[in-house]
C-alpha cells in the first residue's frame, strides 16, 4: 500500500496563495489527502480522500471568504448496510434512484464538493448573489462551483431533482470540470444537457437524473460544501464518492482505509471462490459464508503465495480473520448473499 501526501489546493483558484497562506486557511476543506494503490470494489486502483483519524473529527479548520461557504466534520454519516467484509457507508443505487452514468467504462472516485438548491424566489435570490459577489464569485451558482474545484473532486449536486430548467451541467461545463478536476466528476440529482458533448470530454463520469436541452433556470444555492442528501444516502464535503455501474457510495474519509482493504480481501476471495467451485473443492454454501473455516483460508493463503492473480494480495493481513475461524462470529449470518 503506496501513501502519498499531495499538495494542498491553491485559495479560490489562485496559485500563487499557496505559499502565503497557512494550511488551516487555505481555500480547500481538505488540506491533506492520501492516495492508496490497491484494488477496491470494481479493479479501481486508486482511492483517495482526506487525513481523518476518528468519527466527527475535522481534518482541518478550513477558513473561507465568509460564511457562505462552510464545511461541516468529514466524518459524520448514517450508515447503510453493505457487504460485511466492508466497511459501512452511503449508497445511491441505480435500481433505487433510476440515475444515469455518461460511460459504464468510467469509475468515479473522488472527494465530495457538495451543493444544495432549491426553487427561486426572488428575495432570497438577491441575497445570496449579494453574498457571492462579496466573495467575488462569478456567473450563476452552478458556474460557482464548478469554479472552485481543485484536482479529483466530484460535485455532489442535490437540484432537488429538477430536469427541465434544472440542467446542472453541460458541454462547456464538464469541460471545465475535468479542467479544473483532471478525472473527477459529479453526482447531480437534476438534470444535465449536451450530452454528446459531455460524453467526449475523456476521463469525467457524471451521474444524473434526467436529460433536458433547456439552461439551467429558476434556482437557488441553499448551501455549498454542507450536508446534502438525496436517493435515501448523505454526504457530506470531505467524503469520497465512488461511482460504477452499479449506482455510486458515499464514504466516510475515516473508514476509506477499512474499507479498501474489505473490498481487496473480498476481491482476492471471489478470484479464489469461483476458482475452488470450478474445481469441486467447495461448494456456493462454503465460499459465501462470512467466516471461512481455517482449512479455507489455508488453502487461499497458499493460493494468493502461488499464484500469479495473488500477487498485489500478498501483503494483506488475514489474521482477524483466523481468529473469527477458531472462536466463531456471533454477528455471522451464514451468508454473505
Amino acid at each position: 500500500m503506496q501513501v502519498q501526501v499531495l499538495s494542498p489546493a491553491p485559495s479560490k483558484g489562485n496559485e500563487k496563495d499557496i505559499a502565503q497562506e497557512t494550511p488551516d486557511k487555505i481555500g480547500g476543506f481538505a488540506v491533506s489527502t492520501v492516495e492508496i494503490f490497491t484494488s477496491d470494489f470494481v479493479d479501481v486502483k486508486k482511492v483517495f480522500f482526506p487525513f481523518c483519524s476518528e468519527p466527527n473529527s475535522r481534518t482541518t479548520e478550513y477558513k473561507p471568504p465568509s460564511a457562505w461557504i462552510r464545511t461541516n466534520p468529514c466524518a459524520f454519516f448514517i450508515p447503510t448496510e453493505r457487504r460485511k467484509t466492508h466497511a459501512k457507508a452511503n449508497r445511491l443505487g441505480r435500481d433505487q434512484t433510476n440515475s444515469h452514468h455518461l460511460n459504464d467504462d468510467r469509475k468515479l472516485v473522488g472527494r465530495a464538493v457538495t451543493c444544495t438548491y432549491c426553487p427561486t424566489r426572488p428575495d432570497l435570490h438577491d441575497v445570496q448573489f449579494a453574498r457571492g459577489a462579496e466573495d467575488g464569485l462569478q456567473g450563476n451558482y452552478n458556474q460557482w462551483v464548478i469554479d472552485h474545484l481543485y484536482e479529483r473532486d466530484v460535485v455532489v449536486c442535490d437540484m432537488y431533482d429538477k430536469i427541465y430548467k434544472g440542467t446542472f451541467l453541460g458541454g462547456n461545463l464538464t469541460t471545465a470540470l475535468q479542467k479544473r478536476t483532471k478525472n473527477g466528476g459529479a453526482v447531480v440529482w437534476g438534470g444535465i444537457r449536451d450530452v454528446e458533448q459531455m460524453k467526449k470530454v475523456p476521463d469525467v463520469q457524471v451521474y444524473y437524473r434526467g436529460i433536458d436541452p433547456t439552461p439551467i433556470r429558476e434556482f437557488v444555492m441553499k448551501d455549498w460544501n454542507d450536508i446534502t442528501n438525496f436517493g435515501g444516502a448523505v454526504c457530506l464535503p470531505g467524503d469520497v464518492v465512488f461511482g460504477a455501474g452499479g449506482g455510486v457510495l458515499f464514504i466516510p474519509s475515516h473508514l476509506v482505509a477499512d474499507v479498501v482493504e474489505g473490498a481487496a480481501k473480498t476481491h482476492v476471495k471471489d478470484d479464489f471462490g469461483f476458482e475452488m467451485i470450478c474445481q469441486g473443492k467447495f461448494t456456493t454454501a462454503q465460499i459465501d459464508r462470512n467466516t471461512w473455516s481455517e482449512e479455507m483460508l489455508d488453502m487461499l493463503i497458499d493460493w494468493i503465495k502461488n499464484d500469479p492473480r495473488g500477487e498485489e494480495y500478498r501483503d494483506l493481513d488475514w489474521s482477524k480473520e483466523y481468529n473469527l475461524a477458531r472462536n466463531g462470529d456471533p454477528d455471522d449470518t451464514q451468508t454473505a448473499l
